[in-house]
């Protein structure tokens, strides 16, 4: 059976640790293959503007002191999971089963995506 979100349900031992309360990219996010990789990456989406995105869509988050993460505050992934995937079915994302992704191309500069933004 296909379930959107399995990962996110058994992250964390179930409670989710969704986000880190600070990112250090040499020490956390260092791979030898692109070292460059992390860095390029947080410089579009920072962990201010995730965790922004996030409360927007509803999700409370409380931090753990003694992990420096944060958890959602009703200890459940399986909100985390819903939040995630209501806020994307509400602006228009498709999701799709049982498929493979065996392409992704530049859209033109602004797009937001289209049918053909991710091809399966």
């Amino acid at each position: 059976m296909s379930e959107t979100g399995k990962k996110i349900l058994i992250s964390g031992g179930s409670r989710c640790n969704v986000l880190p309360s600070e990112v250090d990219l040499a020490r956390d996010y260092f791979t030898s293959a692109r070292p460059g990789a992390m860095k390029q990456a947080f410089a579009t989406w920072s962990l201010d503007g995730a965790q922004r995105w996030l409360e927007n869509l509803g999700l409370v988050m409380e931090i753990e002191e003694s992990t420096g993460k944060y958890f959602p505050e009703s200890g459940s992934a399986r909100e985390v999971r819903d939040v995630i995937l209501h806020g994307c079915l509400d602006r228009g994302v498709k999701v799709r089963y049982e498929s493979s992704v065996v392409g992704l191309r530049r859209q033109c500069p602004g797009h937001t995506g289209g049918e053909d933004a991710v091809q399966c």
